[in-house]
């Protein structure tokens, strides 16, 4: 049995729990109150609690238009075809003649297609300020020539000699250009492909003088042997503009090792595309 202090404490303990109880009631129905003021009214009369939660009625939800979709653009007409490229600007030689003109004859020998093709390496650089190139497009025309006159009937002899000539002097320039620029290069190995290329160009330009000197006394004379001074000429001119290209070629490659202070001025500079003028 609960002594009469024990049940004095018993019944303080339930007063303070009711009390405490009665406080926290209070208390949230005052929070309640508070937020229920705080709601307010969209346009469409929907109320907005206190958390921002649409009070919606249900047969609202379903109260909406389904709005049409936008009408399909039209077809488009006839497709205009963008205009055609213009031709390429004409790269004239030294006597006037449009450069290209001189690869787009009936003639289509070796010596033809040798010279055409160093003649598209040389192309891809800008011969401004780069006697190397400029030197080596010389080659190229002057043996597209040269590719005339060997298949020509009635060719002039001296003509022949004199082309086979100027190809070989030009050639000696090429090389002299060529090994100035690797005594200046500092990379061993692009200074020894370069001068591997560049120093068969004198011992080659030298036969080719001799050739067509013996193809223009074969001119008009025995079948036989003119077809045999022709092969070994033809023989000598891819030879020699394989040299010349291939000295391009390993100058291109050497030039960005030369110091500034050699004084060595080669200007490589990528041709600008055509279409794109």
């Amino acid at each position: 049995m609960m002594t009469q202090k024990q049940q004095i404490l018993s019944h303080q303990q339930q007063h303070y729990t009711s009390e405490r109880s009665q406080q926290a009631n209070n208390k949230y129905s005052a929070s309640s109150n508070q937020k229920s003021s705080h709601n307010y009214s969209t346009r469409n009369g929907n109320e907005i609690d206190y958390n921002g939660n649409v009070n919606q009625p249900i047969e609202d939800l379903f109260d909406f238009k389904i709005e049409e979709a936008p009408p399909r653009p039209p077809l488009p007409g006839d497709v205009v075809a963008p205009p055609p490229r213009p031709p390429p600007p004409p790269q004239s030689a030294d006597n006037g003649q449009d450069e290209t003109d001189v690869f787009r004859g009936q003639n289509k020998g070796a010596i033809l297609l040798a010279a055409k093709d160093l003649h598209e390496e040389v192309c891809n650089w800008s011969s401004k300020d780069n006697d190397i190139i400029a030197a080596a497009k010389k080659v190229a025309l002057l043996m597209a020539r040269l590719s005339e006159l060997v298949q020509e009937d009635g060719a002039s002899k001296k003509e022949l000699i004199s082309v086979a000539v100027k190809i070989a002097e030009i050639s000696d320039e090429v090389t002299a250009l060529a090994m100035t620029l690797a005594h200046h290069c500092t990379d061993k190995r692009m200074k020894t492909n370069l001068l591997n290329a560049c120093e068969r160009i004198p011992t080659i330009g030298t036969q080719l003088k001799i050739l067509s000197t013996v193809k223009a006394t074969m001119l008009g004379s025995n079948p036989s042997e003119d077809t045999e001074a022709t092969e070994m000429l033809v023989l000598n001119a891819q030879n020699l503009m394989l040299s010349v290209k291939q000295t391009v070629m390993a100058a291109e490659a050497a030039s960005i090792k030369i110091r500034t202070e050699a004084g060595i001025k080669f200007y490589w500079v990528r041709q600008q595309p055509w279409y794109q003028y």
